[in-house]
């Protein structure tokens, strides 16, 4: 069960420590490769068929990014940003959210 405050709507989170467990694979060919858990796949679904929007702000650029822009059909997926916080702001004037509608992780 899906238990938010009912304001909120959008959930917006970092990726890389928040999704993964900060852990990095390099194969021998220099292929980089991130170990994710189901579960939080699994939160995104949980949020995207509730209604609630879901966006990614990360510091890395990554292609499993773009598994999650697919996947869900996502529209805020933002990769190589270190400043964050403008991101997350500009996402917010865009959809016109006000701070109490939004949840960043």
């Amino acid at each position: 069960m899906l238990e938010l405050s009912k304001n909120i709507k959008m959930v917006v989170s970092d990726f890389d420590g928040v999704f993964t467990d900060g852990s990095v694979y390099i194969s021998e060919k220099n292929e980089v490769q991130k170990k994710l858990n189901f579960k939080d796949i699994m939160g995104v679904s949980i949020l995207v068929k509730a209604g609630i929007d879901f966006g990614i702000i990360s510091g890395e650029k990554s292609n499993i990014l773009d598994y999650f822009k697919d996947k869900f059909n996502l529209k805020e997926i933002h990769g190589g940003i270190r400043q964050k916080g403008i991101v997350l702001s500009e996402i917010m004037e865009k959809y016109n959210l006000k701070s109490d509608e939004v949840l960043y992780i």
